[in-house]
């Protein structure tokens, strides 16, 4: 299976690491130490341009190093400048090397520093390359091995075997910090990616305490031939864990190009806190900007998410990108050009009573209004089951309908306030009726009125009417309540919505109020009482 060109590219220039310092038990002479590390190098059919050990800094400098790799991962690496300063040769042993009987347990240190500079990969997947690769004080945890097959061989570089002992080694790695400058990912399948700035803070072990991603672009064409382009200024990532990325990496379980991707990952990285800001798309349709996106204080049940905070602000959309189907037209004629949109909700869950909760969840469109839910449900045991699933697993496996099946409505508030989105749908009304807009609106809520006096069989349906009429000659808000005495499962919601609609209201106990805006009526207070 094809894999994209990515992480495994810049886990594979850490296996230079290894050449030389693998072989140097104690430090040696200068001359000895660059001869070590030339053998090294020519042994893995590599080539250089020059080689030095300056032993009073105990920094070793590379140039022009050119590195094959066989196997699946069929290419070469080339590195203008590799600047290894303050390296440990005998943690370097113990990290990489067979272990002696009655070697100690523990961590051992391997480099004050590292500098890369002018870095590239090539396979057949594609190319990734990078102007610099600064990492400070790095050590590696270690770990039991049952035989002398347990290190890293130098073989490994070129039999193909490499990502899955580098993955190895980088879960036992801890770094102090880690910068690349100015990468290149060119995927052979897919657009290149573009990143001015990626630094880690504090690695250890596939777990990071801060990320920052700077100035990332990815340009493009649509199916059409049209160019694209995407943006982001900066992604801030606390509390970050990959190590089931690395681990699946290392042992080649992500999905190839073509093959369906799992809804929950079982490798999906976990984090406590994402932030990603100044986010631009721009297509044939136009310019599509966010000015942040955040999510905090996520919780994890295994491998998914089932608490957190999101919050999304900025949002600006032109009205030519939001569809074909004549929405553009319509959202045109009532007078919006681009629409200026801020999401946020809360997800909780409590696994010892199996209830999640949608909670503070917010949708509001500026000069538009604003669309607020709470919602309680009960019975949410499938969150474990669901991982690793496909969509195609989900409807074909019956999990899709044991899910519906088992998970109950408890409660649901949903509230709409207004910020000129109705007022304008009643005027373009009234313009398309010929007719001023207060006439227009006084004679359609009476004919909602007359209406409702047709449904004495069903309270709900003429409080609906009713609560309609009130709320079009002054419109504010309007709060919808689910309320049902025994919690229904979300598939007998779905059948008695679409085999019985007129019972779904006494069901769910649907409640229906209105809270108009008095201050700004379109029909007076005066003419409601004659």
């Amino acid at each position: 299976m094809k894999r994209s060109l990515g992480l495994p590219a810049i886990l594979a220039l850490a296996a230079v690491l290894a050449i030389g310092l693998y072989f140097l038990v104690q430090r040696g002479t200068e001359g000895g130490v660059a001869v070590a590390i030339e053998k090294a190098i020519t042994d893995a059919g590599g080539s250089f341009e020059d080689i030095s050990y300056r032993a009073g800094a105990n920094t070793v400098l590379i140039s022009g190093l050119v590195l094959p790799t066989e196997g699946e991962d069929e290419g070469e690496i080339r590195i203008g400048q590799l600047r290894l300063v303050d390296p440990d040769p005998e943690g370097w042993r113990r990290a990489f090397a067979p272990p002696k009987p009655g070697d100690p347990g523990g961590a051992v240190r391997l480099f004050a520093a590292l500098d890369l500079e002018e870095v590239s990969l090539s396979n057949e997947r594609g190319r990734t390359e990078f102007a610099g690769l600064m990492a400070r004080e790095a050590s590696m945890a270690l770990r039991e091995m049952p035989n002398a097959q347990a290190g890293i061989a130098l073989d490994a570089f070129v039999t193909g075997s490499l990502r899955e002992e580098l993955a190895k080694a980088a879960l036992r790695l801890s770094l102090n910090g880690l910068t690349l400058t100015d990468a290149r990912l060119a995927p052979a399948s897919a657009e290149p990616l573009l990143v001015d700035e990626l630094k880690l803070v504090s690695y250890e072990a596939g777990r990071i305490d801060t990320v920052e991603i700077g100035g990332l672009r990815s340009e493009g064409r649509t199916a059409e031939g049209e160019p694209q382009t995407l943006t982001i200024g900066r992604i801030t990532s606390r509390a970050l864990d990959v190590s089931g990325l690395v681990r699946a990496i290392g042992e080649n379980h992500l999905p190839g190009a073509g093959e369906p991707m799992p809804l929950v990952p079982v490798w999906a990285p976990q984090f406590e806190e994402l932030r990603a800001e100044g986010l631009t798309a721009t297509g044939s349709a136009g310019t599509i900007d966010i000015a942040g996106l955040t999510l905090t204080d996520t919780r994890y049940l295994g491998a998914i998410a089932v608490g957190g905070r999101l919050d999304l602000t900025g949002l600006r959309v032109p009205v030519d990108a939001t569809g074909t189907d004549g929405s553009a037209t319509q959202l045109a004629a009532l007078g919006y050009e681009t629409l200026l949109i801020d999401l946020g909700y809360r997800l909780a869950y409590d696994d010892s009573t199996a209830i999640s909760r949608i909670e503070d969840f917010s949708l509001s469109g500026a000069e538009m209004g604003t669309l607020s839910l709470a919602a309680e449900f009960g019975n949410v045991t499938f969150y474990r089951d669901i991982v690793g699933l496909t969509v195609q697993d989900l409807v074909e496996g019956g999990q899709l309908t044991r899910i519906l099946q088992g998970v109950r409505l408890n409660g649901l508030t949903l509230t709409y306030a207004d910020d000129s989105l109705v007022r304008r749908l009643l005027a373009e009304g009234a313009e398309d009726a010929g007719e001023p807009l207060e006439a227009y609106v006084r004679n359609y809520a009476t004919e909602l009125r007359t209406a409702a006096r047709d449904y004495t069989a069903d309270p709900f349906l003429q409080r609906a009417h009713e609560a309609a009429a009130d709320y079009i000659e002054a419109p504010g808000s309007v709060t919808l309540e689910l309320a049902p005495e025994t919690p229904p499962s979300l598939a007998e919601i779905a059948a008695i919505v679409t085999l019985a609609p007129l019972m779904a209201a006494r069901v769910l106990n649907l409640s229906i109020e209105t809270q108009l805006d008095e201050n700004d009526r379109i029909v007076p207070a005066q003419d409601m009482a004659q």
